[in-house]
């Protein structure tokens, strides 16, 4: 009898424990994935068609891509960084800065002006749009 009681004893320990791993594990989950505020995805939004519609292209370690490519790209970006992007100044710092592999900046080529970095560029279309 008192071997039954024991062995209800460690499976209920068990349980608890068990089930306090998997509390912890979704607290961490939780927390970890901030949500984005509506402002702050239509300032992303904004930037992304600043890209478009800029008729710039964008040198990406040392080559040079369309605006398409350069959006396609740092959407990609976007999406492997989700979690860590949770305002307007995080995408342009986390996927248009530079090269995270290389570290190479991403820089701006449009006709009639010297090739600028990228984010400059985006930071100033931002302050623009927050006046």
């Amino acid at each position: 009898m008192n071997n039954k009681t024991l062995n209800i004893s460690i499976n209920q320990k068990q349980r608890i424990l068990l089930i306090l791993i998997f509390l912890v594990f979704f607290v961490i989950r939780a927390v970890g994935a901030a949500e984005i505020t509506e402002p702050e995805t239509d300032k992303i939004n904004f930037l992304k068609q600043e890209i478009l519609s800029s008729n710039c292209q964008f040198e990406r370690n040392g080559k040079v891509y369309s605006a398409n490519k350069a959006l396609e790209h740092i959407s990609n970006k976007q999406s492997y960084y989700k979690k860590k992007i949770n305002s307007a100044q995080d995408f342009i710092n986390y996927t248009a800065t530079k090269s995270h592999i290389s570290g190479n900046p991403y820089y701006l080529i449009c006709n009639d002006q010297q090739k600028q970095s990228l984010a400059i560029w985006l930071n100033s279309k931002l302050l623009n749009l927050k006046k």
